[in-house]
Parts: C-alpha cells; sequence; structure tokens
C-alpha cells in the first residue's frame, strides 16, 4: 500500500474478535492483532479508517437474542465499540459503526441470502430498527470517549459515520418519477433518514404501516442529539425503475412493499457480477444525499467492479481501469456542483 502511495485504509474489526461471546471478556490477542496492523499502518503513514461491523456477529449472540431481533445485541454493540475507543482511539480518528445495514436486515432476513438465511415480511424491519439504535449507542459512546479523553484546552479531529449502500435509480419514464424515488427510500434512506430526521421515510411510514417499528422518543433523541460526521456511501451500480401495470403475485419486500420493477438500461455494461456500470450514477447519488439531507459531509467508502481476469494477461484489465476512472471523474462533477465528498475508497485497494 505504500508503495501505491496509499494514504489511507479502511478495514474492518471483527467483533468476534474482540469480545467472543458478544459480551463480557475482551481477548487480549484480538486487540493485539488489530495493535499491530494499526501501528504499521501509522508507521507507513497511512491513516486507519475502522468499521466496526461488518456482519460478522458473536455466534452466541445470535443463539441467545436471535442476533439483531433483540435490541440487547445493540447494547452489546455498544459495549463492543467502546471496548474498541478505549483500545484504539488514541490512534485511530475516523471510524464508521456499520457497514450496509440494508444488506444485514433485507439479505439476513427478508430474502435469506445471507446469514442467518430468515425469510420474512416482519424480521427485516425489526432487525433494520435494532441496528439503527446500535448505530446510536455506538455514537453516544464514541462521544463519552472523546469527552473523557480530552480537556477544555484540546481538540479532538476525530469523526464518526454509516456506511450506507445506495444504487441510483433512474425513471424510466416521467411517470415513474415517484417509483424510482420510492426505491432509493426504501435503501439509502431507511437507514440515513432517521439520522438526520428521527424517522423512516414517508413513503415507508405509508405502505409498511404497522410492520415498520416506531421511534420511541429516547431513540429519536439517541439519533439526533449525537448526529453522524459523515455519511459513507457504498456505490457499485444503476437501474432503471419503472411502475408494474399489475399486483405483485407474491408479497415480498422487492414486490409488494416496494412495488416497483427494476431493470439495466440495454446500452449500459454489464460487469461478471451482473451488475450495470452506470458512473453518472454515483453523480447523481451524491446530489442525491446533498440535496435531501442538507449539505452533509460524505465520504465515498465502496466503490469497485467484478471482472473475471486471465491470470495470464492480469495487467490488461481495460474494465475496471474504466470503471474507476469513470466514477472519479462523476465524483469531481459532483463536487463542481458543490457536492462536499471527503474520500474515496476503492473496493478494494488491489483493484488500483
Amino acid at each position: 500500500m505504500s508503495s501505491l502511495g496509499i494514504r489511507a485504509y479502511r478495514f474492518s474489526i471483527a467483533w468476534p474478535r474482540i469480545v467472543p461471546n458478544g459480551t463480557g471478556a475482551v481477548s487480549a490477542a484480538g486487540i493485539d492483532f488489530y495493535d499491530h496492523l494499526i501501528n504499521t499502518l501509522l508507521r507507513y503513514e497511512i491513516e486507519p479508517w475502522v468499521t466496526l461491523f461488518h456482519w460478522d456477529l458473536p455466534q452466541s449472540l445470535e443463539d441467545e437474542y436471535h442476533g439483531w431481533m433483540q435490541n440487547e445485541t445493540s447494547y452489546a454493540f455498544r459495549d463492543y465499540a467502546a471496548v474498541c475507543f478505549e483500545a484504539f482511539g488514541d490512534r485511530v480518528s475516523r471510524w464508521i459503526t456499520l457497514n450496509e445495514a440494508w444488506t444485514v436486515a433485507v439479505n439476513g432476513h427478508g430474502t435469506g441470502i445471507h446469514a442467518p438465511g430468515h425469510q420474512s415480511l416482519t424480521e427485516l424491519y425489526i432487525v433494520g430498527h435494532n441496528l439503527l439504535l446500535a448505530h446510536g449507542l455506538a455514537v453516544r459512546a464514541f462521544r463519552d470517549y472523546q469527552t473523557n479523553r480530552f480537556n477544555s484546552t484540546e481538540r479532538s479531529n476525530a469523526m464518526i459515520g454509516i456506511a450506507n449502500c445506495g444504487d441510483f435509480r433512474y425513471p424510466l419514464t416521467v411517470a415513474d418519477n415517484a417509483t424510482a424515488e420510492r426505491v432509493m427510500e426504501f435503501q439509502m434512506g431507511w437507514f440515513t433518514d432517521p439520522l438526520f430526521f428521527g424517522d423512516y421515510p414517508p413513503s415507508m411510514r405509508q405502505r409498511l404501516g404497522d410492520r415498520l417499528p416506531t421511534f420511541t422518543a429516547e431513540q429519536r433523541d439517541l439519533l439526533l442529539s449525537h448526529p453522524i460526521d459523515f455519511i459513507g456511501l457504498n456505490y457499485y451500480s444503476s437501474l432503471q425503475a419503472s411502475t408494474p401495470e399489475t399486483p405483485p403475485l407474491t408479497p415480498g419486500y422487492w414486490t409488494s412493499d416496494i412495488n416497483a420493477n427494476l431493470h439495466p438500461h440495454p446500452k449500459w455494461r454489464l460487469n461478471d457480477m451482473g451488475w450495470a456500470v452506470v458512473p453518472d450514477g454515483l453523480r447523481n447519488m451524491l446530489v442525491w444525499l446533498s440535496q435531501r439531507y442538507h449539505d452533509p459531509l460524505i465520504v465515498v467508502t465502496e466503490n469497485g467492479d467484478a471482472e473475471h481476469r486471465d491470470t495470464i494477461k492480469p495487467l490488461q484489465d481495460h474494465e475496471r481501469q474504466n470503471y474507476l476512472q469513470g466514477h472519479i471523474r462523476a465524483i469531481g462533477q459532483a463536487m463542481e456542483r458543490d457536492v462536499r465528498v471527503g474520500g474515496y475508497f476503492a473496493w478494494t485497494f488491489m483493484d488500483k
């Protein structure tokens, strides 16, 4: 990384590596592992950006509380985060609470394609709510740590945010504008609106009814009184959205909840994961975030291309090169429109 000129490295701490049982005893070996990583990064003048949760939940919390289905896991996350702040906060000044809470909720508890593999019309929204609670509790613990660490004559430049995934949705026709907006609200808005407005997007409230949890006054105050310093955006692709002509045959997050057809434009190239390559979508997503949340600082925390490479000619990687160049150019275009972009991380540093 140093030889490539990289000056910042984003990585994720494994919760089970630090607190193997989810709560209680802290692993000295786990602390030592990340101490070594952080110290080595700093020795090479590479700034560590640390993500606290990237989907690896201690098994004991799944066994005892059904994972994120109960808020006991949210409070356990707060305690784990506090351990990390105390252990590494003297050297780490850039923190991310959760990586893609949307993916944990939808893929883990809606479609069931990720662990723990549940398929439910209600679980995903309960899980999403408890993930937001965990985020708020961790941010409060971070502010408490900062207050206790620095006296009145010192000032910390440390920052904390969240990494949410968001793909831009282009309306297929003018009549599909509301549908395209609703799809983005059900993804990016779901886990960002509560941090700025104290509640879920109105479209979610209207369509989901009592399946969508309600924030208590205490929970709303927790999120709003401990604001994030930046929004992390994980962006990979975009799609066109259109309004279905007939009701869905089966209920589900993608069908009855959102009620939209999603498909790529015929001229968009698809990568080896079947994702459309749309650099302009990143620019539009950044502008959407800036306008909706009133000019926040945004960091692109993930962006990259999946391509099969012939190992005999690994350097002839024109698709990935074009992908990165196009998306970085799109960030520049967003900044020309006064969007505050504070950083860019490619997924991964080996893709440079």
